[in-house]
């Protein structure tokens, strides 16, 4: 516990130098520096550091032995010294592995906590499937103790139905080379009667030389209502509204063309206006109703062979209207490939429908919308390019996700939903292609997309 300061002494010289002072006369020595008041009478001075594996961890000093110190004083202590440094080592190591079992407690203590607040089941289990260690969220979830189902398989919480399901999907995991598989099956309450939707992680484990799995379980019984009142929500969207929203959109068409006389002028704008409303509004349907089925899995496709050039030309009559209405100039390029893809056309006629109306929208009055195409690899590539305003950069990264818009005030210029790019872009990767856009602030935007060739298919 002692201190020491006053490194201008001769102990001090032993310390800083790391070498051994020997003073037969530490009155007249220039390295003694003078003496505390109190201290006793210095005649002969040995200081004598040690040290374990090069560095210094402790001195011995002695002091008036009759007729003073010499080297072979030194080397008589060597063993003591010696084991001096052993017993210092020895006590550093000790020191250093009660701290580092201190922290490894505190470590564990706070795992243990956090593992205990989890809300998802986490269990690790041998390569069978049976339970070697399980945090209380089990417990919560299946209504059993961690203690009490240590040793059962994880195929007991499973329901009878989805048990050989679940043998297969483990064996596959175990044997197969995914990091990380995840599924849904039928679990079982602690009632054994009473079931829920669970959802499981799988992922492997290593301890020494032992394989495991680690499970993470979660009760997605929310989750599965919030998916169920969403999907009565569209239901009721599909058959509730499309059905009068036709009637007066029909209606509204009739009134506009003069089926039933002309109208006065202030009518008749009156029309225009509801009727444009109409139309945006079943647009807004029908793209709720397809982010349903893609969410649901139930988009299908029907690929076949489809030739480009009536493709495009079929896109570009259908948004030609629009396209006039605003003032904008759809033209398409001479030089078009005279080549097929590999599509679903009514799905490739929707990104087409997306991409044009997006292009029109935001493009100035006498503004050109151009479609071009060409063949890259064994990839068609079909380009839109318009002469807007562009995106903004902090927008770039943001413009495939749902009810995304570069201006999502209530005072935005132009209306829309924030769906069609969601939508155009899983279509055409669930067509094996790709789609992307150049932009820049002001100079307009260029969207594209890859569709494989068709006779890429026979190659």
């Amino acid at each position: 516990g002692l201190e020491f300061r006053n490194m201008d002494t001769l102990f001090g010289a032993v310390m800083t130098t790391g070498s051994t002072v020997i003073s037969n006369d530490p009155d007249a020595d220039p390295r003694a520096g003078g003496r505390p008041e109190g201290h006793p009478p210095l005649n002969a001075f040995l200081g004598v550091p040690f040290f374990h594996g090069g560095e210094m961890v402790g001195m011995m000093g002695i002091a008036n032995r009759a007729g003073g110190y010499d080297v072979a004083v030194v080397e008589e202590l060597a063993p003591f010294l010696h084991t001096c440094a052993s017993i210092i080592h020895g006590e550093r190591v000790n020191a250093g592995r009660i701290a580092a079992e201190a922290d490894l407690q505190r470590t564990a203590a706070e795992l243990r906590a956090i593992h205990a607040q989890i809300a998802d089941g986490i269990v690790t289990m041998n390569l069978n499937g049976v339970i070697v260690t399980a945090n209380p969220a089990v417990e919560r979830m299946f209504g059993a103790a961690a203690f009490e189902v240590k040793g059962l398989s994880v195929e007991h919480f499973i329901s009878r139905p989805d048990r050989a399901r679940w043998d297969a999907l483990l064996r596959e995991f175990v044997s197969g080379a995914e990091s990380v598989v995840t599924f849904e099956v039928e679990a079982l309450r602690g009632d054994k009667v009473t079931t829920f939707p669970l959802e499981v992680s799988l992922s492997h484990l290593q301890l020494n030389t032992e394989n495991q799995v680690i499970a993470v379980l979660r009760d997605v019984t929310e989750r599965k209502k919030v998916e169920r009142l969403k999907n009565e929500f569209i239901s009721t969207v599909s058959h509730e509204l499309r059905t009068p929203l036709t009637s007066i959109k029909g209606s509204l068409g009739l009134l506009q063309g003069g089926t039933v006389g002309v109208l006065p002028e202030q009518a008749q704008q009156l029309v225009d206006i509801a009727h444009g409303n109409s139309e945006r509004l079943g647009l807004l349907i029908n793209d709720l109703l397809d982010i349903e089925k893609i969410e649901s899995g139930g988009l299908r496709f029907k690929i076949t062979s489809v030739p480009l050039i009536g493709l495009l030309q079929d896109a570009i009559s259908a948004n030609q209207g629009y396209a006039q209405r605003v003032n904008v100039h759809l033209v398409i390029a001479d030089d078009l490939p005279d080549v097929a893809m590999l599509a679903d056309r009514e799905r490739v006629m929707q990104v087409l429908n997306n991409l044009l109306s997006n292009a029109v929208k935001f493009s100035a009055e006498n503004g050109q919308v151009s479609v071009s195409a060409r063949v890259v690899g064994v990839h068609v590539r079909v380009e839109v390019a318009d002469q807007g305003c562009g995106i903004p950069e902090d927008f770039q990264s943001h413009v495939f996700e749902k009810f995304s818009q570069a201006d999502a005030s209530d005072t935005r210029s132009v209306g829309g939903t924030g769906l069609g790019l969601s939508i155009s872009k899983v279509i055409v990767d669930r067509m094996q292609g790709e789609i992307g856009f150049h932009s820049r602030p002001g100079e307009g935007t260029t969207f594209h997309f890859d569709l494989p060739l068709a006779q890429s298919k026979q190659d």
